[in-house]
């Protein structure tokens, strides 16, 4: 003979795991892409796991510098910058945390032009387990 309570506890967990089945997986490669004109400040948030692909282009006369993580940790980096002055890279976001991506772009022309110009992305990286896991363990 099954209570009332059971019947309660069982329709509870199979609503919640319909309600987990609906949310999607994090995206495996998330791209950003920094043309002139765009904000000199970004902010991003990421699931662990997730990859960032970042690619910054220069204004006409500018070239970028590589980009620098505030802590490699939460976010480890690698590209580098193209005969254009194109940056290119890639991260993976390793940890939960926050770290915040340098770059600098300076005018090649002549070394009294412009000054230089910092962007500055701010990776905000949570925590993630996937449906499948947190269903797991609900069941348990």
């Amino acid at each position: 003979m099954t209570s009332s309570l059971d019947t309660v506890s069982v329709d509870l967990i199979l609503d919640f795991r319909d309600a987990l089945m609906s949310v999607p997986e994090p995206p495996e490669v998330t791209t950003f892409v920094h043309r002139p004109g765009d904000p000199w400040e970004v902010s991003v948030r990421a699931a662990q796991g997730t990859a960032l692909r970042i690619e910054l282009y220069p204004a006409g006369g500018y070239r970028w510098s590589g980009i620098d993580s505030s802590d490699p940790d939460v976010l480890g980096l690698d590209g580098g910058v193209d005969g254009e002055g194109v940056a290119r890279f890639t991260g993976v976001a390793l940890h939960a945390g926050q770290t915040v991506l340098v770059a600098t772009t300076q005018f090649q022309g002549d070394r009294f032009g412009p000054p230089a110009r910092r962007w500055t992305m701010t990776v905000q990286v949570d925590a993630w387990v996937s449906r499948a896991e947190l269903i797991r363990s609900l069941c348990q």
